[in-house]
C-alpha cells in the first residue's frame, strides 16, 4: 500500500467517475462540473467552508442516483442509464416528455412505451428524488464529510420557485452550496448538447424558477476558461484550503459507500459486496495474508463490480441467456472498474485485483483470459468470495442455491481447475449454515423484517400482501413502521439500512 498521506479528493474524484458511468455521461463530466462549481462559488465570494462544501457536493452530486434505478429500468424496458440521462436536464413534465422522445435511445416503440409508463406514474419524479436523497445521506455518512455537504446533496433537487423536491423549499431556504452545484451541473450537462450560447440562453430562461437568479447571473459573468491539460490534475488542484487527508478507515468508508452504490441499483445485488467483503476478509486471515495485502483485498471486494454501472440494468437482470453482444458488454466490467479505480494512486493495487476478479486459473475467465500465473492471492481470494456470494443469492435467471448445493458447486470449480483450491478450501471451512439472530435491530418485529426484505427488493404493497397472506392495509401499516424505525422514505433507503443492519444476510 502507498505509505504517503492519502487525499480524500483522490478517492472521491475517482469514485465520481463511477457516477458518470451510471448516468451515461462522458468520463470526467462530474470533475468538470466541480471545477465550474468552485469557480462559481469564488465569484459569489462564498466563505472557505462553503466553497469546500461546494467542491465535495459537486463531486458527489450523483452518489444517490442508483437508488431508483430498478424502478427506472421498469419504466424504460431495462434502460435505466438512458432514462436518467434523458431526464436529468428536464424542467417540468412537458420538457421531460420531449427529452425522452428526443434523447432516449432505442426505437420509436421503446420511447413511446417509456413515455406512456412515466405519464401513468405521476409520482415517479418525487419518488426518484426521495430515493436519491435517502441513498446519498446513507452512503456519505460514514465518510465523515462536513455537514454542509450532506445538506447540499439533499437540497440539490429543490427549486427557488418552491416546486422542487423533496421538501418544496423556496429561495434562500435552499443551501447556497446546493444552488451553486445545481447551476454548475445543469450548465455542464447542457453545454454538451446546446453549446455555449444555447446553454447561456437556457440557463437565463430557467433563472428564478429552477435555478437561483443570482447564481445564474454570476455564472453568465464568468470569463471563459481554457480546458485544462489534465482535468484530473485540475480537480485535485481546485480543492479549497488544506487538502483533506483520509486515514485507513476513511479510505475503507469511501470504498464501502461505492460498493453499496453499485449494489443498491438492483434487487438482485443487494448486499452482494458486503457478503464478498465479509468472506474475503476472513479468507485473507485464514491464508496468512499480511495486513497491507488484507486491506487491498477488502477494498477490492467492495469495489469489484464498479464497472457494472456502465451496462443498463435490463442487461444484467435479463431472465434468460444474454445475446453475444450483451454478454460482451458484461464481460468488460472488470476492465472498466479497473480503469476507473486506478485513477486514484492509492488504489493502484486494488484496481489490479478488480481487473482480475473474473479470471480463472485455466484461462477460461475474462476479460484478459489470464491463466494461473497472472493471478495473485488477492485476486484468487476475491474471485472465490464473489462466486460464493453470488451462488447464495437469487438472480433473474435462477433462484438462490441452498448452502449445500452452493458448497458443492464451489468445490466443483476448484476440482475443474478454474478456482484456486486453497482459497476454496479456506472459504468452505469458514462458511457455515446460516442462522437467524434475534432480537432484530431498530426495534423491528419478525413480521416487519419480512416486510422490509420484500420492500428492499422492490415488491409492491399488493405483492407483499399476497406473498404474506395479509391485507394490503396491514402491509401499509408495517411499511410505515419500517420507514419510521429506519428513518428513511424510499425503497433505496430501506435497502441500504437493511444492508447496514445485516438483515438481508439473514434472509
Amino acid at each position: 500500500m502507498d505509505a504517503r498521506p492519502v487525499r480524500l479528493a483522490e478517492l472521491v474524484g475517482a469514485m465520481s467517475l463511477a457516477t458518470d458511468l451510471a448516468n451515461g455521461f462522458a468520463l470526467e463530466k462530474t470533475l468538470r462540473t466541480t471545477l465550474v462549481a468552485v469557480r462559481l462559488a469564488a465569484a459569489l465570494d462564498l466563505d472557505a467552508a462553503t466553497v469546500r462544501d461546494v467542491y465535495y457536493a459537486a463531486a458527489l452530486r450523483f452518489i444517490g442516483c442508483t437508488g431508483f434505478a430498478a424502478e427506472e429500468a421498469a419504466l424504460a424496458d431495462g434502460d435505466d442509464i438512458g432514462f436518467r440521462h434523458a431526464l436529468l436536464p428536464a424542467d417540468g413534465t412537458g420538457d421531460a416528455v420531449g427529452r425522452l422522445w428526443r434523447d432516449l435511445g432505442g426505437g420509436r416503440g421503446h420511447r413511446a412505451r417509456t413515455i406512456a409508463r412515466a405519464i401513468a406514474a405521476p409520482t415517479t419524479q418525487a419518488r426518484h428524488r426521495r430515493a436519491a436523497c435517502d441513498a446519498a445521506l446513507l452512503l456519505i455518512a460514514p465518510i465523515g464529510l462536513p455537514d454542509g455537504v450532506a445538506r447540499a446533496l439533499t437540497e440539490v433537487f429543490e427549486r427557488p420557485d418552491g416546486r422542487g423536491l423533496p421538501r418544496g423549499l423556496r429561495g434562500d431556504a435552499i443551501a447556497i452550496a446546493a444552488r451553486v452545484v445545481a447551476t454548475a451541473d445543469l450548465a455542464e450537462q447542457l453545454t454538451g448538447v446546446l453549446g455555449v450560447d444555447g446553454t447561456r440562453r437556457e440557463l437565463t430562461r430557467r433563472a428564478g424558477r429552477q435555478l437561483d437568479l443570482a447564481v445564474v447571473t454570476a455564472y453568465l459573468a464568468l470569463p471563459p476558461a481554457p480546458p485544462p491539460d489534465s482535468t484530473w490534475d485540475a480537480f485535485l488542484a481546485a480543492e479549497p484550503g488544506p487538502p483533506l487527508v483520509a486515514p485507513d478507515e476513511r479510505v475503507d468508508a469511501v470504498c464501502r459507500a461505492f460498493g453499496r452504490f453499485v449494489d443498491v441499483r438492483s434487487p438482485f445485488t443487494l448486499g452482494h459486496a458486503d457478503a464478498v467483503v465479509a468472506l474475503a476478509g476472513r479468507m485473507a486471515t485464514a491464508l496468512g495474508v499480511d495486513p497491507a495485502g488484507a486491506a487491498v483485498i477488502t477494498r477490492a471486494a467492495w469495489l469489484h463490480d464498479l464497472g457494472t454501472l456502465a451496462v443498463p440494468l435490463g442487461v444484467w437482470d435479463r431472465p434468460g441467456p444474454r445475446p453475444p453482444i450483451e454478454r460482451g458488454r458484461c464481460d468488460e466490467h472488470p476492465a472498466i472498474g479497473e480503469r476507473v479505480v486506478a485513477v486514484a494512486p492509492t488504489l493502484t493495487a486494488v484496481a489490479r485485483v478488480i481487473g482480475r476478479h473474473h479470471e480463472r486459473l485455466d484461462g477460461s475467465g475474462y476479460h484478459r483470459g489470464l491463466r494461473g500465473d497472472g493471478q495473485d492471492v488477492a485476486a484468487r481470494i476475491v474471485a472465490v468470495a464473489d462466486v460464493w456470494a453470488a451462488l447464495g443469492a437469487a438472480r433473474a435467471h435462477r433462484p438462490a442455491y441452498d448452502h449445500a448445493a452452493a458448497a458443492t458447486l464451489l468445490a466443483d470449480e476448484a476440482r475443474a481447475g478454474r478456482l484456486d483450491a486453497l482459497a476454496v478450501e479456506a472459504a468452505l471451512d469458514l462458511v457455515g449454515a446460516p442462522t437467524a439472530t434475534t432480537p432484530w435491530p431498530a426495534g423491528l418485529s419478525d413480521r416487519e423484517v419480512e416486510v422490509l426484505r420484500l420492500v428492499a427488493i422492490g415488491r409492491t404493497n399488493p405483492e407483499i400482501a399476497s406473498l404474506l397472506a395479509i391485507s394490503a392495509k396491514t402491509v401499509q401499516h408495517h411499511v410505515s413502521h419500517v420507514f419510521d424505525k429506519l428513518g428513511v422514505a424510499s425503497r433505496a433507503g430501506v435497502a441500504l439500512r437493511a444492508i447496514e443492519l445485516g438483515l438481508l444476510a439473514q434472509a
